[in-house]
């Protein structure tokens, strides 16, 4: 989609950025200012699935929560798609340890089983989200659990073939050419 020229960017954001306010102080202050500029952005558009808000609502300190759902309220939203699928059961071809009560086979999404192997399940869960979306990029602050691994499993990630990029919103805004405030 264009917006006044410029071609528009569908970014999937990452539980990080929203979940809590309280570590609002952990932010270096060059990835605070990418987010300021990616908000006023006419060409950024920012999602979130509701695998989000099923984590917000985890939440133990209920001021905290439901300041979180009105932040969450306020980002689009792109519908959450299934991880597990049903596949039809075939004669000898059920795998130990797969229900066939209603005589399918319950089924990770191939893509999700690949994304555990590389992220926590509840990172690759939302990276998933964002690919299965087909949005252009996945914005995070999470270096320990998603950033570094990214370098480090680099080729494993080659292989699977993401179209969603994952990305800091430093690297975002540089990406975008959005960084000229920076020089």
């Amino acid at each position: 989609m264009e917006k006044q020229g410029l071609i528009e960017v569908k970014v999937y954001l990452d539980t990080n950025l929203i979940f809590d306010p309280i570590k609002i102080d952990d932010i270096e202050l060059g990835e605070a200012e990418a987010l300021k500029i990616l908000s006023e952005s006419q060409r950024v558009k920012l999602y979130v699935s509701e695998k989000v808000k099923k984590e917000i609502e985890k939440h133990k300190n209920p001021i905290k929560k439901n300041y979180l759902l009105f932040l969450y309220n306020l980002i689009q939203k792109v519908p959450e798609e299934n991880i597990i699928k049903d596949v039809p059961s075939l004669f000898d071809a059920v795998m130990f340890d797969e229900a066939v009560f209603d005589g399918n086979v319950k089924k990770e999404d191939p893509l999700f089983i690949k994304l555990k192997q590389i992220f926590d399940k509840e990172d690759a869960e939302l990276i998933f989200q964002a690919e299965k979306n087909d949005l252009d990029y996945f914005l995070t602050l999470d270096k320990k659990t998603i950033l570094n691994r990214l370098r480090e499993k680099e080729d494993q990630l080659k292989e699977i073939g993401l179209k969603v990029k994952i990305v800091s919103p430093s690297q975002l805004i540089r990406e975008l050419g959005l960084d000229i405030k920076f020089l």
